[in-house]
Order: structure tokens, then C-alpha cells, then sequence
């Protein structure tokens, strides 16, 4: 095996060769649903580009690609390459035949996970569209992404970055519901000229939709471009990483607020929280929810409280809490809503925050809105302090 390839500490691009084995046309599933190939790849040989007539420089592929070459004669070859004897141009005419070469499909392959968790694969397709000075993302589908959330995964899309960015505009696939193996088919363009491109990376991130727009980022494929030749159509199937962003790892909780004025009645309802963990044991708590409707002069109205979820660092209660609240009362009143560990006897706080004219930041936010818009239920985030 070549020793570059061996010795590379970054994740490896190898490829395998597809000769003329797909059926089907661009349209047909046959064609966009390519097998995953292996793993595991040919010795790694590099692949010559041919030198071009015009002012495009194709980039020679990097040496962590491995090219499985079909036995096919030197004639062959010369014309995978895109070279035909006899063909004429103008001098210094772009000549797109000229980069065309046989399709193959790469395969990234990603460091291994330390705990030996496997987050997936995504199967992609990258070209660059000299005409317009775009390159043209085509995010086909993902396997396997059944693994990559503890709580389950729902509801995944995908969002294409090319870092540094080109532009404001984000891209990302329609969600797919309820699936662990999405197939996506949909295309991006980003609008960068071939040069600049050796200086870029392609960010993929697969994310789990929330409704309540808490999105988790699950998993990513970063692809450096300068190890890539792009001067015609390649296909990509990709080991899915851990993500790189830092995970600050803060507890917060979900609450929703309404308030029906007809009734005088106002509605809390604890959805969930997150990042829950006992500050003297670092163990998962028995975590219950504590509700209390404070006056102005900070006078506890009434206390409710959750049922007790056990052992979990991201519990869900989805539980109302209803307090009746005059219109009046409603200016001058808040909720303070407290998270405690019920595990031990002395029932430890895990973290605090407070809604209404005494809250602060997102408290005083959530609060408004919901004053705001009368008989909407508005939910939102907060962060817990202890």
C-alpha cells in the first residue's frame, strides 16, 4: 500500500471504480441509490488528470484517494481521461471533454469513533458547473442513522456549508420524518470560482428536527476540496463523524405559556429539560418539577409540582400546571420554576428560572409574548441556575 496513504493522519478518500455496472437513467432510483461500497479499498494508486488547453487547472487528486482501475487497454484508459486522438480547438478554448472521465464512487472513510459508535453514512454527488461558477452539491441519501441519538432518531435533515461561507444564504434538505435512512435527492449550488475552491471545505451536518426548534446536530462529513478533482461529476459515500461543535452541556428546560383571559386562568406546561445532572454525585437525578406563582411583593400564591421522572439526564414530563390568575394580577405576578433531585433526602436544587416581570433575559421574553398573543400557547427555552 502506498506509504502517504498509511501514514496520512486525516480521514482517507478511496474509490471504487463503477465501470458501466449502473442500470437506469438520471432519473430512475437504480441511478441515484448507488450500494454503499465497502470500507475497505484498493491499494491506493493516483489517478493523472489531464493537462488542460484553456486557463482551468484540474487538481490532481490527493493521495489519500484510491482509483480501482477496470482491465481495460491503454486505449481505453487514454480515453477515460477525456482524450481523443484527432480532436481539434481553438487555442485557448475552454474544452469541458476534456476532464470527463469514468464515473466513480469515492469512499470517505472517517477516523474511528473512541467508543466505537457508528453514526452512519451519507451518499452525495460533487461536480463544479464551469458555465455559471458553481459547485453543485446533490445530497442523495443516509444510512443508518438509527444510532446516532440516545433518545432516538426522528426526523433528520442536512445542512450544506462551504466554510469559508460564500454567501448569507443557508441550505438544508426538506426534513424526512420518522426515518432512520432518508432519501433526500435534493441539489445546492454555491456560487465560488474553481481557484478559490482549494482553500474551502464542505460541511456536512445532520441534524434531528425539534419542533420546538432545539435542533440537535447529530453528525457531520467534512470534505477538504483541494483533495478532490471536481472537473467532472464524482460520487461520494461518507462515514458520518461525531459533530465538532462544542457542546456547552447547560442544563435548560422547555416551557410552554398560555393565558385565557375569559377564565382568568394561566397554564404552564413543563415539556422537558436537558443536560440534568446531580452537582454532588454527577449521577442522573430523579428530577420533578416545583412551580410557584409569586406576587409582586414575592409572596407565594400557590405551589404545584410535577410527577418525579428517574435516572434520566434529558427528561420528558409534557405535564399542565394551571393557575388562576386575574387580568390585573397578571402585571405584577411570576413563576418561579425550580428542578430538584428527589434521589436523596435533602432534595438537592438542580437549577432555577423565572418567568414574568421579575424575570430576566428569556424569562421576561417569554413572559411578554405570551401576554402579547392571549389563548396561544408560546414555548420556549430557558437555562437553569443554581
Amino acid at each position: 500500500m502506498d506509504a502517504r496513504a498509511m501514514a496520512s493522519p486525516v480521514p482517507r478518500l478511496s474509490i471504487c471504480s463503477r465501470c458501466d455496472s449502473q442500470t437506469g437513467g438520471p432519473g430512475s432510483p437504480s441511478f441515484l441509490r448507488t450500494p454503499s461500497p465497502e470500507s475497505k479499498s484498493p491499494d491506493p494508486v493516483l489517478r493523472p488528470v489531464s493537462p488542460t488547453s484553456g486557463g482551468i487547472r484540474p487538481r490532481s487528486l490527493s493521495p489519500l484517494l484510491s482509483p480501482a482501475y477496470s482491465q481495460n487497454s491503454q486505449s481505453s484508459k487514454e480515453s477515460d481521461c477525456g482524450v481523443s486522438p484527432g480532436s481539434a480547438s481553438p487555442l485557448g478554448s475552454i474544452q469541458p471533454d476534456l476532464y470527463k472521465k469514468k464515473d466513480m464512487v469515492f469512499f470517505h472513510q472517517s477516523t474511528d469513533s473512541q467508543d466505537g459508535t457508528k453514526y452512519g453514512r451519507l451518499h452525495f454527488r460533487l461536480k463544479y458547473d464551469f458555465d455559471r461558477s458553481d459547485l453543485v452539491v446533490h445530497v442523495i441519501e443516509a444510512l443508518d442513522l438509527g444510532t446516532l441519538s440516545t433518545k432516538g432518531f426522528n426526523d433528520p435533515y442536512v445542512k450544506v456549508s462551504l466554510i469559508p461561507e460564500v454567501d448569507s444564504k443557508q441550505r438544508r434538505t426538506d426534513i424526512r420524518r420518522n426515518c432512520s435512512d432518508p432519501f433526500f435527492n435534493e441539489i445546492f449550488k454555491f456560487p465560488v470560482t474553481y481557484d478559490e475552491l482549494a482553500d474551502k471545505s464542505l460541511l456536512f451536518e445532520v441534524f434531528d428536527y425539534d419542533r420546538y426548534s432545539r435542533n440537535d446536530v447529530t453528525g457531520e462529513v467534512r470534505i477538504q476540496m483541494c483533495e478532490l478533482d471536481i472537473t467532472s461529476e464524482i460520487e461520494v459515500w461518507s462515514e458520518i463523524q461525531k459533530s465538532g461543535r462544542v457542546s456547552l452541556d447547560r442544563p435548560e428546560i422547555l416551557l410552554s405559556l398560555s393565558y385565557l383571559p375569559s377564565a382568568g386562568r394561566l397554564t404552564l406546561v413543563v415539556l422537558k429539560a436537558v443536560h440534568l445532572v446531580s452537582p454532588d454525585t454527577k449521577d442522573y437525578p430523579d428530577a420533578y418539577v416545583k412551580v410557584s406563582l409569586t406576587s409582586g411583593d414575592n409572596k407565594k400564591i400557590k405551589k404545584k409540582k410535577t410527577t418525579t421522572k428517574k435516572g434520566v439526564s434529558n427528561p420528558v414530563w409534557n405535564e399542565a400546571l394551571s393557575f388562576d390568575v386575574t387580568e390585573d394580577d397578571l402585571k405584577h405576578c411570576h413563576l418561579v420554576v425550580s428542578v430538584v433531585n428527589c434521589h436523596h433526602g435533602h432534595s438537592p436544587l438542580l437549577g432555577t428560572c423565572v418567568l414574568g416581570h421579575r424575570g430576566h433575559g428569556q424569562g421576561s421574553v417569554h413572559w411578554d409574548a405570551m401576554v402579547q398573543t392571549p389563548r396561544k400557547a408560546i414555548a420556549m427555552w430557558h437555562q437553569l441556575y443554581i
